[in-house]
């Protein structure tokens, strides 16, 4: 029913010049019979989005800088054309968004600087394919080696980036919100990458080894100088599949482990999958959480679970709450620490969270199923499988953690077994701080 409703607001959107207003008249005057259900509904303060969009830039620009560092360090000369290569990732990501009309979210500045890295994976491969090129035939000179690296390392690119992009489409299609933000910016990253890698920083590699400067020393240029961690790997000859029981038995504790904490000790569900409203405030005083969270209970709250937050001073977590409700929360909070900010708010139906977690389960479904296909089409279906089986065990034990990381979190509200050990954050001139 939710999604016809959804689809007349549409028709009727297309039909009226005034879209939004006129529809929302007719709804809330009585002329259309619907009735409306509130499924999500988010308030975001100016300082939390502020301070996130300034976190994100802070986090791109020190990725830039510290990954440019790292493979020029490692890569020399080649190392720091691929670094100017990556500076142009950022203006053809940008001038991408700028193109598709696209909506900048929070998660989709994640999924920028999430592709900075995948853009010097590229790198990577080419330029230890280059080295090894080197290493076989010095006498060809250092030109021939970047064309060769890029020559036989283009192909394993485009498969690593052909996956990532499945993924990206389907958080697009099987997500909401922030989410197809993120599947979007994503995509964009990992298309810029790839032009950043192959296009720009193949012609910059392959114009400054071709210097006459640069052959007669071969040691500056990157290629030419196979690196101490290669070599020391060549000296070490470690055995690995001769050690394979062992490793697959190491392996199979870990996930044993993993399935264990997931059903024993469950998992720390969002609001955005089990429905609620979540609640962002900072306060003027200094309190601790354990004040905090004794005056909201006295307000008539006690299921509410209070933490510290990074953005602000408390996080509340309750079940569908009314705004007068709500204004209880803050009137509680005020009694003891002053002026009250609220920095977001955030509701969630249990319809919608339903919905999310239903689409999470499906798309992860999906995922293994499209990996499997395209690994089974471009190499053979063995390797296909092995491959997935292995992103499954990756996904499960990285779920194993999150369950132990959410027990942990439990100890530390009312009643938990470290409850008098706790540690709350407090904020001191803008900055959290531990308070004993």
């Amino acid at each position: 029913m939710r999604r016809q409703h959804q689809q007349q607001h549409r028709d009727l959107g297309r039909l009226l010049p005034d879209r939004g207003q006129r529809p929302a008249a007719l709804i809330e005057g009585g002329a259309l019979p619907l009735e409306l259900e509130l499924i999500s509904d988010r308030l975001v303060g100016p300082t939390l989005g502020a301070e996130a969009i300034d976190a994100s830039i802070e986090a791109g620009i020190i990725g830039l800088l510290l990954t440019g560092i790292f493979i020029m360090v490692v890569y020399r000369l080649v190392g720091a054309m691929a670094t100017l290569a990556l500076t142009s990732y950022a203006l053809l990501a940008y001038a991408m968004l700028l193109a598709l009309g696209s909506t900048l979210t929070l998660p989709g500045l994640a999924g920028f600087v999430l592709a900075i890295g995948m853009a010097i994976d590229a790198n990577v491969l080419v330029f230890e394919r280059a080295r090894e090129e080197y290493a076989e035939y010095p006498s060809a000179g250092l030109r021939r080696a970047p064309a060769v690296g890029f020559n036989k390392a283009w192909s394993a690119i485009i498969d690593s980036n052909v996956t990532t992009l499945l993924a990206a489409a389907l958080l697009f299609i099987l997500g909401s919100g922030p989410i197809k933000g993120f599947g979007v910016t994503l995509s964009i990253g990992v298309i810029a990458s790839m032009v950043s890698a192959l296009i720009i920083a193949r012609v910059l590699s392959e114009m400054s080894v071709s210097t006459k400067a640069v052959e007669s020393r071969p040691a500056i240029s990157g290629p030419g100088n196979i690196g101490k961690v290669r070599e020391w790997l060549d000296r070490s000859d470690f055995d690995i599949m001769g050690k394979r029981r062992m490793w697959l038995g190491i392996s199979g504790a870990a996930l044993v482990l993993a399935v264990t904490g997931i059903v024993t000790q469950g998992l720390n569900l969002g609001v955005e999958f089990t429905g609620g409203r979540q609640l962002d405030y900072s306060v003027s005083k200094d309190v601790t959480v354990d004040d905090a969270r004794a005056a909201i209970a006295d307000a008539g709250f006690p299921e509410a679970v209070v933490r510290g937050a990074d953005t602000a001073d408390f996080t509340v977590r309750t079940s569908e709450i009314s705004n007068d409700e709500e204004q209880q929360i803050e009137d509680a909070l005020s009694a003891i620490g002053g002026d009250v900010e609220k920095i977001d708010d955030q509701t969630i139906g249990a319809s919608l969270g339903r919905e999310l977690r239903d689409k999470a389960l499906i798309a992860f479904g999906i995922a293994l199923l499209a990996q499997l296909l395209y690994l089974a089409i471009r190499f053979k279906w063995t390797f296909g499988v092995s491959a997935v089986v292995a992103m499954a065990h990756d996904v499960v034990l990285v779920v194993g953690l999150f369950a132990s990381a959410g027990e942990a979190d439990r100890r530390h509200l009312p009643g938990g077994r470290d409850d008098h050990h706790r540690s709350v954050r407090q904020r001191h001139g803008g900055r959290l701080r531990p308070h004993p």
